[in-house]
């Protein structure tokens, strides 16, 4: 075949491809067929050719007796790798460095029988080379593991776990990284279905995972290092291995941190041992379709009063506040681990900080009315029994006077976290009554100030109107109903102020309200006539 120019080879590879597709069952049965193809295949060097020789190699792999064939086939597949083709500009062909990469790891992951070849050339390259070669070998380790299973897995895991270890905690890109620590995650995973639990100490659990974290948890002890986010990422992986595998992590590092979160030496650093708490209950939420998702809630729901404590107690210092309110914002995604009364509870302590006269949110306002938000669509009666009268009481039944700019801010703050709470149909009622309330009350009277009263109605209709939008894209049954509750209101504060005697000094005939009630007019109605 090597002295045979690259288009004549390309044809014999075809042929024995289609060969293959059409008499599989025939050539499979003649015994000189492997080792001769392997003699024709060596030493194979153009891409198109690869491309098909890979694809026949495969085939051979998975339909043939290759017993006696094993190194050999190896060989002429393995000593691609790794793939460094590069098309050149223009490549009529349109073959692809992917395209190679993508067939030849099809060959390494055929068979289990490959594994002891296998993975010490894969160690190998991953202690000599660095960049693409990297990635790459990282990558197919964590396609093939599964298909070498649990025991050749287990003979090289300590050192697979050096090796990752190394690219996790001392990472030369994030990229690497993050493929090393989706490596691991594949070998934890392939051990973790192995029934023999030689050195465990509990069920479903071997001695690797025991001390991926141990590490992991020795690192932790410093969690204002940056190591402890690499050793996070490690802990957030065996989450997404086996039900087991991820009951034993959150077991041992949830009761860590939060020991040391009231661990007072450690009271300098509770801000990032709550980060380290947030993101692993940020993992636990995001195995959604996940087998592990039963063990992580049920879990959490048992450990949820510690979890909570330590949350609601990072909300008092200014410096934790940030992570608590991502951890709080975490718990409450996860469907069926916090109760109604426990909901309640940290409503409680977020109101605290949105009903405070000092901005104790500032940037993180957003985040604590998306907690109240998640709430509200679990237990409505929550938010509307805590939440909402606190935020209601505090709006002004009158305008501010044109200096009162804190005061302005503050209604527009005030506003802007109704706005963001009350889409829920039961919560968007309420809203809508006591909102009406203040408009009939600054409509119903001639102001000293006009332009005040105006700006402040206007606040309170835009309100009303952002939230129609969300509604209105949503698709809420609701909003027609308003049709006889919002609008005859509306139209008789216009009315009523067109044919007063001073109808230029009337609120409701500014020309900043007139706008934006039009516009709540045509939300409704549109919707109302909808089929």
């Amino acid at each position: 075949m090597k002295s045979l120019v690259q288009s004549v080879r390309y044809v014999v590879f075809r042929i024995i491809d289609t060969l293959l597709a059409k008499h599989l069952t025939t050539l499979s049965s003649i015994p000189s067929f492997v080792p001769r193809y392997i003699k024709l295949a060596e030493g194979e060097k153009d891409p198109r050719n690869l491309l098909l020789a890979f694809n026949i190699a495969r085939v051979i792999i998975l339909e043939f007796d290759i017993t006696n064939h094993i190194d050999d086939i190896f060989d002429i597949t393995f000593c691609y790798f790794p793939i460094t083709f590069k098309p050149p500009p223009n490549d009529p062909y349109g073959i692809t460095t992917e395209d190679l990469k993508s067939s030849l790891c099809a060959c390494l992951s055929a068979t289990p029988r490959f594994g002891p070849l296998a993975l010490p050339l894969f160690l190998e390259k991953l202690s000599a080379t660095a960049g693409n070669t990297k990635r790459d070998t990282l990558r197919t380790m964590s396609l093939c593991l599964p298909v070498y299973g649990p025991a050749v897995a287990k003979s090289f895991a300590p050192q697979m776990w050096s090796s990752f270890k190394l690219e996790i905690f001392q990472p030369l890109d994030a990229e690497t990284a993050d493929k090393a620590v989706n490596a691991l995650t594949t070998l934890l995973s392939v051990l973790g279905q192995d029934k023999v639990q030689s050195g465990s100490t509990e069920e479903g659990i071997d001695g690797l995972t025991e001390e991926v974290v141990t590490e992991c948890l020795r690192v932790l002890r410093e969690p204002e290092k940056n190591q402890a986010q690499h050793a996070i990422k490690i802990v957030n992986a065996c989450l997404n291995t086996t039900p087991a595998i991820c009951t034993y992590t959150l077991g041992r590092v949830i009761p860590f941190l939060i020991k040391q979160f009231h661990d007072p030496d450690e009271a300098a650093h509770r801000d990032p041992i709550l980060a380290a708490l947030r993101d692993v209950l940020h993992a636990a939420r995001e195995l959604k379709d996940s087998p592990c998702r039963t063990e992580s809630i049920a879990f959490l729901e048992a450990n949820k009063d510690a979890i909570l404590g330590a949350l609601t107690s990072g909300l008092k210092a200014k410096i934790s506040r940030g992570s608590a309110l991502s951890g709080l914002l975490q718990l409450s995604h996860m469907q069926g681990v916090l109760s109604v009364e426990e909901m309640m509870f940290a409503a409680h302590n977020i109101n605290e900080l949105l009903g405070s006269k000092e901005d104790e949110l500032g940037d993180l306002r957003p985040i604590a009315l998306e907690i109240l938000n998640v709430i509200s669509t679990v237990a409505p009666k929550v938010v509307e029994e805590t939440t909402l009268p606190m935020l209601f009481a505090s709006l002004p039944d009158n305008a501010p006077p044109r200096g009162a700019d804190d005061e302005r801010a503050k209604y527009w703050g005030i506003l802007s976290a109704l706005a963001a709470l009350c889409e829920a149909p039961t919560l968007f009622e309420v809203l809508v009554i006591r909102l009406s309330t203040k408009l009939e009350i600054i409509c119903g009277s001639t102001p000293a100030d006009r332009e005040c009263a105006a700006a402040y109605a206007h606040a309170l209709l835009q309100t009303l109107s952002n939230v129609l939008v969300r509604k209105s894209d949503a698709g809420h049954a609701d909003v027609p109903k308003y049709l006889d509750r919002l609008l005859p209101a509306l139209l008789i504060a216009v009315i009523k102020a067109t044919i007063s005697p001073t109808p230029g000094e009337e609120v409701a005939t500014h020309p900043k309200i007139l706008p934006t009630i039009a516009t709540i007019f045509t939300m409704v109605v549109r919707l109302a006539l909808a089929p």
